[in-house]
């Protein structure tokens, strides 16, 4: 279960005289890339000050190169009833999903020592 926030902004500027004109430019997908790379970055330096190994990361798993499917998001309600040992339609979906994460990762492990295997050969 990854946690993750939802966030909700104004695309309205503020000023002296309360909520002016909505600032399209806001609504960029750059800008949303570069905030969101940011914020990555403001994470990774408080878990760094705190002394937590783990590490954000604000691209896409296929940015990152990583092979494996997204989990999807179970909700709270959902999370609350599996941490009470009540299974729920997402967190089957949870974990179908994480078993086939977790094939593909013995796959590409049986051809990564496959693969070693075939260079040590004369």
């Amino acid at each position: 279960m990854q946690p993750h926030a939802h966030l909700l902004l104004t695309l309205r500027e503020v000023t002296p005289e309360g909520f002016g004109n909505k600032v399209r430019e806001w609504n960029s997908r750059a800008l949303l890339q570069e905030w969101r790379e940011q914020w990555a970055e403001a994470v990774n330096e408080a878990l760094e000050r705190a002394g937590v190994a783990e590490r954000v990361d604000h691209r896409t798993l296929v940015a990152q190169g990583i092979d494996r499917e997204p989990e999807p998001k179970l909700g709270a309600a959902a999370q609350a009833m599996e941490r009470r040992g009540i299974e729920t339609v997402r967190g089957q979906m949870f974990r179908e999903v994480q078993e086939r994460n977790a094939e593909r990762a013995l796959q590409a492990e049986t051809v990564a020592q496959q693969e070693q295997g075939a260079a040590l050969e004369p």
